[in-house]
């Protein structure tokens, strides 16, 4: 989760910086309503933080409701460890070269892991009940 959340501040910084050297080549008047409405082109960052919040808010509550139940086992662990690891191979392709044949798979990749980790956290606290700590001795 913390990978998730370095890399998001990572590419707002980045975001903002691109942002601003590409104002520098627009029309920055007070009439122009494409910058406005946010209709103006932007880099492909800016592509890339709408991904990086999408899928990994769905993650965000998986692994929190986890840490919550206790139901973060030694499978979960190493599935969300690929996750981090996913995020950050998916970023460097869509701030980089942004090829969508690697693009894509890497995203794919990342729902996958999403779509196991769900269920089995699901499973865990279907089977066992969540695991949660006593009132007053957390």
């Amino acid at each position: 989760m913390f990978v998730q959340v370095l890399l998001t501040l990572s590419v707002l910084i980045s975001l903002a910086v691109t942002r601003g050297r590409a104002l520098h080549g627009k029309d920055c008047g007070r009439g122009n309503r494409h910058l406005a409405m946010g209709r103006a082109g932007w880099p492909d960052a800016a592509a890339n933080l709408c991904n990086g919040v999408e899928l990994p808010g769905l993650f965000y509550c998986v692994l929190a409701f986890a840490l919550i139940t206790r139901a973060a086992d030694g499978a979960m662990i190493v599935l969300a460890w690929l996750f981090a690891a996913k995020l950050l191979v998916h970023a460097a392709i869509h701030v980089g070269p942004n090829d969508v044949r690697w693009r894509a798979p890497a995203f794919a990749l990342g729902r996958r892991l999403v779509m196991i980790i769900g269920p089995k956290l699901a499973l865990s606290v279907a089977m066992t009940g969540p695991s949660l700590p006593a009132p007053g001795l957390a």
